[in-house]
């Protein structure tokens, strides 16, 4: 499961959670645990209308074990859903376009000397 096949970070982590052991039962109180805030407010972020901070975003992406690149575009992808402006998601969705382009190519997925 890769974050750049993923248009919205909410579906994203949901369906990380649900692929961990035992259907990733209790992962979101060892999220929040990790985080060091309330499970109900992962509840209400991940199962409601709330949104991460941008600050939770990188907690979350640590916790996942996202690298640099990936945890780039989630955070992107937390920015475009707290987005507040037609124009401004659009800008989002552009870079979150360039950011996945970047992903598919071969240069940028191989460290390599040669490539570096």
């Amino acid at each position: 499961m890769k974050v750049f096949e993923y248009e919205d970070y909410k579906q994203f982590v949901n369906e990380w959670v649900s692929a961990q052991p035992k259907k990733g039962y209790g992962q979101f109180k060892k999220i929040a645990d990790f985080m060091a805030i309330n499970s109900v407010v992962i509840s209400q972020i991940f199962k409601g209308d709330r949104d991460l901070s941008l600050e939770q975003a990188c907690d979350v992406a640590k916790y996942i074990g996202l690298d640099d690149f990936e945890k780039d575009f989630f955070l992107l992808l937390v920015q475009k859903g707290r987005a507040g402006s037609h124009d401004l998601q659009k800008t989002l969705q552009r870079q979150l376009q360039e950011l996945k382009k970047k992903a598919t190519t071969l240069k940028s997925r191989i460290k390599h000397k040669k490539f570096a």
